[in-house]
């Protein structure tokens, strides 16, 4: 009951798996509210949902891949590869690149998995004893970012637009390449 809870709380791995997923939440969720923001604004609002629907249809084909490489290259240097990647999505975004957005959103999707992926299955391996209890806190920390992703990033947006988003999420997941060595 609530011991193991607080076993799982005590875990400095669990922290910062969940600290890791909060910090690919908060940029991919910035991200899609504010380029869809942007792209009402702009009169394209219908457009919106194929567009960022580009990077649901990215992720869902990273999948295979993504478990791929995590078996083949292991959690943490797949980890890491997925940070990577998405760290170079989200870089992409600060340049005024409107005219490339479908293939951005595709490539955010894709990245995203494989960084998704690996940290999941790092998450679940923490505690073998307690999967379930360390699968919900994860989940919990890591749908913070989900949840402050877009007012966190709003002043940014109002004084910067989508390339202030993309920077704050880009810099975000550089030190989330640092807290991962850490696993």
């Amino acid at each position: 009951g609530l011991g193991r809870i607080g076993e799982t709380l005590r875990n400095v791995g669990v922290w910062t798996v969940g600290i890791l997923g909060f910090i690919l939440f908060f940029s991919r969720i910035g991200m899609y509210t504010y380029i869809a923001d942007m792209l009402t604004q702009s009169g394209t609002g219908v457009q919106a949902g194929g567009i960022l629907s580009l990077a649901g249809f990215g992720g869902l084909l990273a999948g295979p891949s993504a478990g791929y490489l995590t078996d083949r290259l292991g959690r943490k240097r797949a980890l890491c590869l997925g940070l990577a990647l998405s760290t170079l999505s989200l870089s992409a975004f600060i340049m005024p690149l409107k005219h490339i957005l479908p293939l951005l959103m595709f490539f955010m999707g894709f990245s995203v998995t494989h960084a998704f992926t690996p940290l999941n299955t790092i998450a679940i391996e923490i505690e073998p004893r307690y999967r379930a209890t360390v699968a919900s806190v994860y989940g919990s920390i890591r749908f913070l970012g989900f949840a402050f992703g877009p007012p966190l990033a709003y002043p940014l947006y109002a004084a910067l637009s989508v390339p202030g988003v993309a920077a704050a999420g880009a810099l975000a997941l550089l030190l989330s390449l640092l807290l991962a060595r850490l696993l």
